[in-house]
């Protein structure tokens, strides 16, 4: 796959907005799009094999976990395009964005509260000519600092770190008459 490459690593299911990415992969067609993740049987058919036989895209199906840092170190950008209004997604926290972060990789996203609460280290958009402009911007990233910043970011927030702090607060309030 020709370079550069802006990577997808989950399942591909009814919360992607397939119009988006469609109209991003036809609009950066010098751009390869590595779509990572088996397709969930209630994703839209039609929407998926449209996206999917455009040149540019390449959907390498389901991979194991341990496996995806290898496909992050090739790529250039990661994306989450998730449709904001999906209820789903309104109320979840995608564990990839870490897992991108943690690869040091430039992120954007479509803009939902998860999102929206990650802005330091994720560019956010709602439409997809301000997705594409993100993903030019984060092609032509600079320094590697911003890859530690992005790094340093994720290693903050493990899965560790997260459970400990939940006990504080659980313990605090347990304390508490």
């Amino acid at each position: 796959m020709p370079e550069p490459r802006v990577v997808y690593a989950g399942t591909l299911a009814n919360w992607v907005d397939y119009r988006l990415l469609t109209e991003i992969a036809c609009g950066l067609p010098g751009v390869s799009f590595v779509l990572i993740g088996y397709i969930h049987a209630l994703a839209p058919r039609d929407d998926v094999n449209r996206l999917c036989a455009l040149p540019n895209v390449h959907h390498l199906g389901y991979k194991n976990f341990a496996d995806l840092p290898r496909y992050y170190r090739r790529a250039s950008v990661a994306i989450v395009p998730y449709q904001p209004d999906n209820e789903h997604i309104r109320y979840s926290t995608p564990t990839k964005f870490m897992d991108y972060l943690a690869g040091g990789l430039p992120v954007v996203s479509t803009r939902f509260p998860a999102a929206e609460l990650m802005k330091d280290v994720v560019e956010t958009s709602s439409t997809p000519n301000e997705f594409a402009a993100a993903i030019r911007r984060a092609l032509k990233e600079g320094p590697p600092e911003e890859a530690r910043r992005r790094r340093a970011y994720a290693e903050n927030r493990t899965w560790e770190r997260q459970v400990a702090s939940m006990c504080r607060h659980i313990q605090k309030h347990l304390q508490t008459p």
